[in-house]
């Protein structure tokens, strides 16, 4: 089912946007084991550079040619400083940011082994403080405006990501949900919210992307399109895409289910991919 959007307004979003703070080891360490730190491409021992789930969204958008625009809070930290710089520097709105004085913005300490495999550590700061309420009081007026909403299950607390999605809803707003972890980790590990809102939040959402891990948990499937099919029919999304790592992503809009291959490339780090 094709979407009315209008492109003249922004794609804008709420959810993780970080600083990534970047190890290069020798291998991830296990509990009570001990790992290097290596010299990176660039002869250094650590990047920073800028990411997170809706920040990379709208990163893409922009580089589409769309205009953007992220609300949320952050803090008056460097770690603030860089990510509204870094937007600003890409064209992408700042202007919904409330910035609070003496205050942590979001940041995540990522290791990346030299076979590829990562182990990232989140600081959600003030993105996980977000709730209902915020929203509904600074950030509603910013979501009618948009052309389009974009969100995550990541960082952002379940009562916040439903109220983005029902306002935007309200307003005849098309709406799109990253479900970057699977419902036990959001649940039972990062406190999101309950079992119940995760379900709500997910059947509010008219584009649904699940990361592989999260499909997995919430339907059954012999394969990626079993789960893609299962999981539209089971949440209502007008468009359903999986992403399956190496193997490419699964699209289906309920009348027809596709795979897209991924492009063959030697994996250094898929923090962002």
């Amino acid at each position: 089912m094709p979407f009315n959007i209008d492109q003249s307004k922004r794609v804008v979003g709420i959810g993780s946007n970080v600083v990534d703070v970047i190890y290069r080891v020798n291998q991830v360490a296990g509990p009570e084991e001990k790992t290097y730190i290596l010299f990176n491409d660039e002869g250094a021992v650590v990047k920073e550079i800028i990411g997170g789930v809706t920040l990379n969204h709208l990163a893409w958008a922009n580089l589409l040619g769309l205009p953007t625009g992220l609300f949320g809070f952050q803090g008056d930290d460097r770690y603030g400083m860089m990510i509204r710089s870094e937007m600003e520097r890409h064209g992408i709105d700042i202007s919904a940011i409330e910035v609070k004085p003496n205050a942590s913005s979001s940041f995540s300490v990522v290791n990346v082994a030299t076979d590829a495999n990562r182990a990232i550590y989140m600081a959600r700061a003030l993105t996980g403080t977000t709730t209902g309420r915020d929203i509904e009081k600074y950030f509603a007026s910013y979501i009618r405006s948009a052309g389009m909403v974009t969100t995550e299950i990541s960082q952002l607390p379940l009562e916040a990501v439903i109220a983005v999605l029902k306002i935007a809803r309200q307003a005849g707003i098309p709406t799109v949900l990253d479900v970057d972890v699977p419902p036990d980790f959001a649940i039972d590990v990062a406190k999101l919210g309950s079992t119940e809102a995760f379900d709500e939040a997910v059947s509010l959402a008219d584009v649904v992307k699940p990361a592989k891990a999260a499909a997995e948990q919430l339907v059954e499937g012999d394969s990626p399109e079993a789960r893609a099919e299962a999981l539209y029919r089971k949440y209502g999304s007008q468009l359903l895409a999986i992403t399956d790592g190496e193997q490419g992503c699964v699209l289906t809009d309920g009348a027809e289910t596709l795979r897209f291959d991924a492009r063959e490339i030697q994996a250094r780090d898929s923090t962002g991919a």
